[in-house]
Order: structure tokens, then sequence, then C-alpha cells
């Protein structure tokens, strides 16, 4: 082990020397102020009787904040003293946070390389996990981890998704994303009901004017997601296959990208690249109708092989130009929207509603310049993907509780983040899920099929 790993700070008192926590954790302790307990909230009190629970599962995303932005981007943190900044002090308070929230599968952004191998790894894997990582492209020195306790699955496929791809001119930024699928090890399911989780995580392009280039990166995040659960279906035919989407993706909710993804489609042509986030507020919009903002058809050049779906087209399918020709030649309304929407059919739903019962908007970033958004998210699939819904029984997922988050009201007491007590500039998210199987089924029937066409 090298001298930079072996000064990793040493697990906390309650965590056994084999390396596995043995007692629950303490809170971190900003949660111990009135307005700031982030408790769990109830979503899901239905208990249908002919559906019987077999597993639960619980995700969190967190974008901790690189140590190497804090010190590029000083002027965003000039309110807080250096050692507050630190890493040594943000470092201890956020494994005190992952620590306790304590969730089956954990996503992370903006984690540096070598806080990634000479800490995160090390520690969480104190906890319980182990994990995939994948750095920024170019310089950049930070990146997206994946980690999930290794007693609780085993990882059948991993891959990082690079959204710099020389020649496209709206994929032409350092970001990535991840996409892991794993195996429930003991999930109590029936033989014939095997359930895998494709788990993805990206940090997508801040730019609150380059919504193009974010839509590429969500086209292209989204297509890659496709082949993956391909893949592993063609060695994995019976199983199962449920999604989780999560990171800071730096846009609004309700936003049109906020609705690309929960709705499966839009209708990008003439649209304005810098309404396409949500983040522009409307006196910033003055100026920014040219022409030359408003988003053409093709987004994604032809030779990157995506159709209009988010899938790959397959190999022996036409060339460009006999694919341009025929949209450009179609004279039906209906084959001609087809192919200027981009769709994709994982049926997302949001974790957390974004807006509070008193109607107030949810955020999970606060920052001193006064930029208040929510940006990270959790989406979810309640059905397996490419399941038959009508003809056959399959098992579902539901979301079933979600971590509270801390209100604009009592952040504003408390500071902007990153701050003495939050070592980051966003909040942590966090939502369990429940599987269930039909109570009665033929399991004769079952047996006899694909679980996918």
């Amino acid at each position: 082990m090298s001298a930079s790993a072996r000064r990793v700070l040493p697990p906390p008192s309650y965590v056994r020397r084999s390396g596995r926590a043995h007692q629950a954790p303490p809170p971190p302790s900003y949660m111990w102020y009135q307005g700031l307990e982030r408790k769990w909230e109830r979503v899901n009190e239905r208990r249908r009787e002919d559906r019987q629970n077999v597993h639960s599962l619980t995700l969190a995303t967190y974008n901790v904040l690189s140590d190497q932005q804090v010190r590029l981007n000083s002027q965003l943190y000039r309110h807080l003293p250096e050692h507050i900044l630190s890493w040594r002090y943000r470092s201890q308070l956020i494994v005190q946070e992952v620590a306790f929230f304590n969730s089956d599968v954990l996503c992370l952004q903006e984690v540096d390389e070598r806080h990634y191998h000479h800490y995160f790894a090390p520690m969480l894997n104190g906890y319980g996990y182990t994990g995939w990582y994948e750095k920024r492209t170019g310089d950049k020195p930070d990146g997206c981890a994946i980690f999930w306790k290794y007693d609780v699955f085993q990882r059948a496929l991993a891959k990082s998704v690079r959204f710099r791809v020389p020649g496209c001119d709206v994929l032409d930024r350092d970001n990535v994303g991840i996409i892991v699928i794993l195996k429930i090890k003991r999930s109590g399911l029936p033989h014939d009901f095997p359930i895998a989780i494709c788990v993805a995580t990206t940090h997508l392009l801040f730019n609150e004017k380059r919504g193009d280039i974010k839509l590429a990166q969500l086209v292209l995040l989204f297509t890659e997601i496709s082949r993956a659960c391909e893949q592993f279906r063609l060695q994995n035919p019976r199983h199962h296959v449920f999604l989780l989407f999560c990171g800071d993706l730096n846009i609004c909710p309700f936003s049109p990208l906020y609705s690309f993804i929960t709705t499966g489609t839009i209708r990008y042509q003439g649209m304005n690249r810098t309404t396409l986030s949500g983040q522009q507020r409307s006196q910033e919009l003055q100026g920014a109708i040219a022409s030359h903002y408003q988003l053409r058809y093709p987004l994604l050049p032809d030779w990157m092989n995506i159709d209009h779906n988010c899938c790959y087209r397959p190999h022996h399918s036409t060339h460009h130009s006999t694919h341009q020709q025929k949209a450009r030649h179609s004279t039906s309304e209906e084959d001609a929207a087809r192919v200027l929407d981009l769709r994709h059919g994982f049926g997302f739903s949001s974790a957390y509603a974004h807006v509070t019962p008193t109607r107030q908007l949810e955020m999970t970033t606060f920052l001193l310049n006064g930029t208040k958004n929510t940006v990270d998210y959790i989406f979810y699939t309640s059905s397996p993907l490419n399941t038959d819904r009508h003809h056959r029984p399959h098992p579902k997922m539901e979301l079933t509780d979600r971590r509270s988050l801390i209100s604009g009201d009592c952040l504003r007491m408390i500071g902007a983040l990153p701050n003495s007590l939050m070592p980051s500039d966003h909040q942590a998210l966090q939502a369990r899920f429940k599987l269930s199987i039909p109570r009665r089924h033929d399991r004769t029937a079952v047996r006899s099929r694909s679980v996918y066409s």
C-alpha cells in the first residue's frame, strides 16, 4: 500500500476490526438541529393483498463537491474559513453522512480520482461496499462512482460512458456516466422471478445555456443503457431488469429536459437551447432568441448510428444517406413526427415531488451567489424493462420512502452550502424501494415463456 493510501482516516469506533459496521452509526451532527433531521418520508402506504413483498433496497446519490473544484472556484466559497473547506475536514463529514444513510447502492459525483483510490474505496470497503469509478476525460480531476453492498449484489456488468465524441459538435465536453447491472444475491424470490437492477449515474454539463449538449449527453447515456441491458438479457434471458437513474443532472424540475426523462419524448427541432434545462431566469433570456440558438434536426450525426428511440441501429440497417433520404421525402406526417421526436421507453418516475406540501419548491443546492435549485434526481422504473405487462405476471418495484430535504428557510438560517455542518454544496438524496411479486400465479405458464420478447 502506498504512503498516500495509508493516510486514509481511521474508521470510526463503531466499525469492527474486520471492517464491517456492527452497530448503527450516529447521524451527522447537523441532523441534531430542529428542521435539519432529514427523516424518512413515507410515500406509499398502500398494501396490496394480491402481491407479496420479497425484497427492499435503498439508493442514495450525492455530489460530494470535488476538492479540486473548491480550489478552482474559490469565489463561490469565500464565506468559509480555509479549514472548513479543507478536504480533511469535509471528508470526515461526507463519510459520516454516507455511513448513516447506509444505502444498498451509493452513487457519487465530483469524486477526485486520487480521493476515490486513496479514500472512498478503502473507507467504504470497510462498510461493505465495492465500486466502479470513471474520471472525466481531458484534464478534469474528478468523476463519478457507483458503490454497492457486496453481500447484497453481484456485479453482472459495468461500463463507463464518455460524452466526448470526436467529430460531434454537441458531444465535445468531458462529462461521463456509469452503468452497472447488479444481480440480487438473496432476494427471497422464487426461481422464476430472478431480478437485476441496472443503476446509471452521471454529472451532466453545468453550462445553463447549452441545453443541446445536455440533451445529447442524455441521449448517448440512454442509448448505452439500452445496449447494456440488451447485452445482459442475451446472457440472462430470464432476469427481470429494473432501472435506477440518478445524479447531478444540472436541469430544473418540469423543464423540457426533465419532461424528456419522465415522459419519454421530446420534439426538439426549433427549441431554444438556452431554455431546455430551465436554469436561466426570464430576464437572462433576452437576446437569446436568435436562430443560431435553435436546435435543428438531426441532433446527433447519423454516423453515430443512434436512432430516435435512443437505441443503436442494427449493423445491417441502411446507411446514413438512405436514412436521411427517407426522412426528407416522407409524405406521412406521422412518420415525420416519429423521426423528429426523440424517445425512450424506460418509463421513469421521480422519487422526489420537487414541491413541498406547502407548495414551496424543493432545493438540493443553495449557494452563496444566490443559486438555489433542484438539480439532483433519482428516477426509477416500476416495471421491468421490455416485459410484456399485459400477458404475464411480473415483479414490480415501488417507491416506499424518501429522505426528506432540508428546506430553503432552514438552509438560509445555517448559511449557504457548504458550511461547517454540511460538507458539500449539494444535499444527498436517498430513496427506498420494495420489490414485490404476484401472490398467486401460474408458475408453469411463467416457466414456459421467455421473460423478454
